[in-house]
């Protein structure tokens, strides 16, 4: 069934309107063409997209545990040795400190789930990382001199999957304020 409309003049077809068969063929594969690069395009978005979100939640659970972990060991007076487990993954840190009244109290570091978790008086108080992170490895390494005291944080984390899957090591080490002299 043709889909052209022809008029007859003499020996001559004339062509009314419309498109030949082969015009429409060409038109549809130009398209074809441009919904692949389209899609193609959409795709790779889509992948840096998920690649990038990958690693700011590595780069931010590690911020959040840290900046945490450190202020509790700047303002702490002691590492409680018998109550953490130092120099393996995965570490638990031990903090004798105290409590905004002056009243004595603890602060635990610990990886439950792969997810950095406190304790404060025995008492969980949540993750310190995001869900979708995954802490694989933490030390915590103490260091001592004549003066004063300090930890050594060392902690990786992951994020992702196959194809978006992101993981970084971070390491800090604080220093116990109250376990130096005043001078």
């Amino acid at each position: 069934m043709p889909i052209l409309f022809f008029r007859k003049k003499g020996k001559e077809a004339q062509r009314k309107g419309g498109a030949t068969l082969i015009e429409t063929l060409v038109y549809i594969f130009i398209l074809v063409i441009l919904l692949t690069a389209v899609v193609t395009a959409m795709i790779a978005f889509s992948r840096s997209f998920r690649l990038l979100q990958s690693g700011r939640n590595v780069e931010n659970s590690a911020i959040d545990g840290f900046e945490r972990m450190t202020r509790e060991i700047h303002d702490a007076k002691s590492i409680d040795i018998s109550g953490s487990t130092l120099n393996s993954s995965p570490g638990v840190l031990l903090l004798n400190t105290t409590n905004a009244s002056g009243a004595t109290s603890t602060v635990q570091f610990f990886v439950t789930s792969q997810t950095l978790h406190v304790k404060e008086n025995g008492t969980d108080q949540g993750a310190l990382t995001r869900s979708s992170a995954r802490v694989t490895s933490l030390t915590f390494q103490r260091v001592t001199t004549s003066l004063s005291e300090a930890v050594k944080i060392s902690m990786t984390v992951e994020s992702g999957t196959s194809t978006s899957y992101k993981q970084a090591s971070f390491q800090d080490t604080a220093v116990l304020r109250g376990s130096y002299p005043l001078q």
